[in-house]
């Protein structure tokens, strides 16, 4: 087989796209004139195994390289090595090159995609495009690497060592790379290549799916076929990696900072064929890592096997098996979870005593909690802080190690809510998990007015003073008056009752009087009852006098027109030696009285107290009854007695 052949035209590919495959096809070697150089001075050095993990260094010119290792990327430790380069040399497109770094060991590869940031991002002139690339140690062996703009920084995926870098190039350099000897079989490297290749040269979405394909076919769907029908783990592991690589691939070209496209509807089939395979495998390494989670005794285990499990579910979201019929859907997922750790957020006060316009700081803290162990674990979570009626001024960041997280709120409104996510970032990663635990706070801003209720009861029983031989008669009048106030102790002056309030009144007259006569003997026994509604009057107020943490608190008068309507019952006894009339025969008559006006002094009621300060939320209450009694004899024979009770609840947020 012509070994030209043997890849493009199996594809059915354009001629376009093969001449451009043919200047850029992977494999054999070119020798550049100079070869790359290093900083030597910057090399950094990192022990990383099946965990995962992350190298950084820095080049001279400050551009900082992170190289994040995922779990299982590797099946033992290496000792992981960036050296930042300075120089290209004449290396294909070395003067549109914008960073690049050497990592080593030379050749190495990774199971699962390593993700190099390099943290800058070029200002790509017009006519230019955004490269990635990959080269050997010495230069040669140049391909493509789709780059990705992500946070202020490039990124690229890394399957092997060794150089790679980022820069800008025209469309006719990127089509004079010096061609590779072509392969007969292309790896998943050189498929990746290809892929690549292909995107920055604007090939047709078609034409990228095609080698797609034909990478799922010679390479993916062998693997995924053995993987079918058995349970053995290296099978298995195996044929989901293969699926990783590929589906990375085109999220690649969907993600890529040239312009990229979603090939997702021309693999439907490949899809469809893939997921129920690999999620089968995804769903009893979960079980598996918890299963395990549950059982280690360090929190430090614990939360190597919740990491992995944690990279899993995210990895089935990522490539589209994240549901029920799987078993890998979020809610089951994190109900797993929930046996082996759990995410807390320590209790966030009421914020309290704020002001419109003025700052106010959030101070949150979230920790990892794992059943049977008392003690929560403090780690690194990243924060997002939303609310309506107020503006965040850092809406999200990340904590301190052991999680610690502030913010500041300025409210724009007088109630307004605010709500507080942390989720878990696991050591070494970039990106937050889908652990996570939210809180919402609640919030009122302070005007610094005291508003509650204040009640009054003035309570009046005469006794004695019926102007007979024999008797006894008293009267009960009591006035209750609740009426609900603002009071602002930056005004000393008086705060006056709204004019509008109601006050109760009600009265009972009770008399049990024998009145001697020629008649012999007649009994009275009279009742009187009744009640009505008055309107306060403007005169009528509350006063209030304020210190810094001492209050005064009295009334003045309560004066109010009013008509009482209620009913006299007598009843009368008479002895059968009066003629007026028939014997022991009861007079009953009914009256209507009518009373026009009463009036009430209370100007003699007094509280004092201390301002009380609530440790739970800072607001700032007043409280207290106050009462006094006064017995006055009128007249001879009559015995006046007056309770006035006033009780106050008040409060200030």
């Amino acid at each position: 087989m012509n070994p030209i052949t043997a890849s493009p035209f199996r594809l059915g590919l354009s001629a376009a796209l093969l001449l451009s495959l043919l200047t850029a096809c992977p494999g054999g070697s070119t020798t550049p004139t100079g070869a790359p150089v290093t900083e030597t001075a910057n090399i950094k050095s990192s022990s990383i195994g099946v965990n995962g993990g992350k190298v950084i260094a820095t080049a001279a010119n400050g551009v900082t390289y992170t190289l994040t290792i995922p779990p299982d990327a590797l099946t033992e430790t290496k000792t992981i090595t960036l050296t930042p380069i300075s120089s290209m040399g004449s290396a294909p497109l070395a003067r549109g090159v914008v960073g690049a770094v050497q990592m080593e060991p030379s050749g190495l590869q990774f199971q699962r995609a390593a993700t190099l940031r390099i943290g800058t991002v070029p200002t790509v002139a017009a006519g230019k495009k955004l490269i990635g690339f990959n080269t050997a140690n010495d230069g040669t062996k140049f391909t493509f690497n789709l780059p990705v703009v992500k946070n202020g920084a490039t990124e690229l995926s890394i399957y092997h060592f060794s150089n790679s870098g980022f820069g800008t190039a025209t469309p006719a350099e990127i089509a004079t790379i010096p061609a590779l000897e072509p392969l007969a079989t292309l790896t998943e490297t050189e498929f990746k290549a290809e892929v690549d290749t292909a995107a920055l040269q604007g090939s047709s979405d078609a034409d990228i799916s095609n080698i797609l394909k034909t990478w799922f076919s010679e390479i993916v769907e062998p693997l995924l076929d053995a993987a079918k029908n058995t349970t053995d783990f290296d099978i298995n592991n195996k044929a989901e990696f293969a699926f990783e690589r590929w589906f990375d691939a085109r999220e690649g070209v969907k993600n890529a900072s040239v312009g990229g496209t979603d090939l997702t509807p021309l693999l439907t089939e490949q899809d469809n064929f893939a997921r129920p395979i690999v999620a089968k495998h995804v769903l009893a390494l979960i079980n598996d890592l918890i299963g395990k989670c549950q059982s280690d005794n360090t929190p430090d285990l614990k939360m190597d096997k919740l990491r992995r499990a944690n990279a899993l579910q995210l990895g089935a979201k990522k490539y589209g098996f994240d549901t029920a019929a799987f078993g890998l859907d979020k809610a089951t997922f994190l109900s797993k979870v929930n046996n082996c750790a759990r995410i807390v957020l320590d209790p966030i006060k009421p914020l309290t005593q704020i002001v419109i316009g003025s700052d106010k700081s959030l101070d949150a803290r979230a920790q990892v909690v794992f059943p049977g162990n008392p003690n929560p674990q403090g780690a690194s979570f990243e924060f997002k802080v939303s609310s309506s009626g107020a503006t965040i001024k850092q809406p999200t960041g990340f904590s301190s190690a052991d999680g610690r997280y502030t913010t500041v709120i300025t409210p724009n409104t007088k109630v307004f809510g605010v709500s507080v996510e942390a989720c878990l970032v696991f050591p070494d990663d970039t990106e937050a998990s889908g652990l996570c635990a939210k809180q919402g706070v609640s919030s009122v801003v302070t005007d610094g007015i005291f508003r509650g209720t204040v009640t009054i009861e003035y309570r009046s029983t005469t006794t004695g003073g019926a102007p007979v031989i024999n008797g006894t008669s008293s009267d009960v009048t009591t006035v209750s008056i609740s009426a609900t106030v603002s009071i602002d102790p930056s005004k000393l002056e008086s705060q006056v009752i709204p004019s509008n309030k109601n006050a109760v009144f009600s009265l009972i007259k009770k008399g049990d009087v024998i009145i001697s006569s020629t008649c012999q003997r007649q009994i009275f026994n009279t009742s009187q009852t009744g009640s009505s509604r008055f309107l306060l009057p403007q005169e009528s107020m509350f006063s209030i006098r304020f210190t810094d943490t001492e209050y005064t608190f009295s009334t003045g008068n309560i004066v109010g027109p009013t008509t009482t309507t209620g009913t006299i019952t007598e009843q009368f006894v008479v002895t059968d030696r009066c003629p007026e009339v028939a014997l022991n025969e009861p007079i009953v008559r009914q009256v209507n009285i009518n009373t026009a006006r009463h009036e009430y002094l209370l100007e003699r009621i007094v509280g004092t107290g201390s301002m009380i300060t609530k440790a739970e939320d800072g607001s700032k209450t007043i409280s207290g009854t106050s009462t006094k009694t006064e017995t006055l004899q009128p007249s001879p024979g009559v015995t006046q007695t007056t309770d006035y009770t006033m009780t106050w609840n008040l409060t200030a947020r």
